[in-house]
């Protein structure tokens, strides 16, 4: 920007300011930003900003979603197209895993996509999460049976808390036993997510090292 004038009253401005000042004239704040579709950085008003960084939220968000949708076996094209048309890109999102968690080609998928909702109904502070952390670990012990295994147990997922190394000291428990009555996810679990103060629990299941073959 060799020459530059104020946003607000169209002022010459003296200096081209490289980051955000006041006009000299009307004393209004100028912010030097860029846009996710145009990379050129040039002056703007205060909502202009607030736009702009709207903007890249928004594409954060979308690229954050692409990871979560390859991972689901979306297409990630079809994907972009979808969320970068959609009005409210976050539930979207849920929708997207949410149509995974039920029409997902495996279980591995359908696992991944109950999680990923777990950590979306956290953020929202709904207790919704914990019925989906249930579903991740009925699936992660579904995937260990469909594998033979007959004998699983708990391996904690943060040593540091106390909750999770008493967790670990359980001993092994039938796979069935387990399905009917998961002692996982664990309510009390200090952990929190998003909005969520408690209950996160990341402990997860693994074949017992005294399974029958």
């Amino acid at each position: 920007m060799a020459t530059a004038t104020c946003p607000y009253c169209a002022a010459e401005l003296e200096k081209v300011p490289q980051r955000k000042s006041k006009c000299p004239i009307c004393g209004q704040p100028i912010y030097v930003k860029a846009t996710p579709e145009d990379r050129q950085k040039r002056l703007m008003t205060e909502s202009q900003a607030a736009d702009a960084e709207a903007r890249w939220e928004r594409r954060s968000i979308i690229q954050h979603a692409l990871g979560i949708a390859s991972s689901l076996g979306f297409d990630a094209k079809s994907v972009e197209r979808d969320l970068a048309a959609a009005a409210d890109v976050s539930k979207a999102i849920e929708n997207l895993c949410l149509d995974a968690a039920t029409n997902g080609k495996d279980r591995y998928v359908r696992r991944l996509a109950c999680f990923q909702l777990a950590i979306i109904n956290a953020a929202q502070g709904s207790d919704s999460f914990l019925l989906f952390l249930e579903q991740t670990r009925v699936h992660e012990l579904a995937e260990l049976k469909d594998r033979g295994i007959r004998r699983v147990e708990v391996r904690p997922g943060d040593l540091s808390k106390e909750i999770c190394r008493r967790a670990r000291a359980r001993s092994a428990m039938d796979i069935d036993e387990a399905l009917r009555s998961p002692p996982i996810p664990n309510p009390m679990c200090p952990r929190g997510m998003g909005k969520i103060e408690r209950g996160f629990c990341i402990c997860y299941f693994e074949a017992s090292r005294d399974n029958p073959w």
